[in-house]
């Protein structure tokens, strides 16, 4: 079972990703998760220096909500 672990409040991803690795190995689809960090608060405040890849944006998303809900699953299957 997961223990419990306080995340900063942060739009770092590569320090979050770390983090979370400690406690459960990341899948291979967010390995370099920090190249999204720039897009954390430039596009709420400013325009970003570089074009965002919407779509490999998106897998990354998807694959840590996957992630995410296996590592749930594991601790209260029946979704109690």
């Amino acid at each position: 079972m997961l223990a419990e672990l306080e995340l900063p409040r942060s739009h770092d991803l590569e320090l979050l990703a770390e983090q979370a690795a400690a406690r459960a190995p990341l899948p291979a689809e967010l390995a370099g998760v920090d190249w999204l960090t720039p897009w954390a608060v430039a596009l709420r405040y400013d325009e970003p220096a570089a074009a965002l890849d919407r779509a490999a944006a998106v897998a990354a998303a998807e694959s840590a909500c996957r992630w995410a809900r296996a590592l749930l699953d594991d601790v209260a299957p029946d979704g109690s």
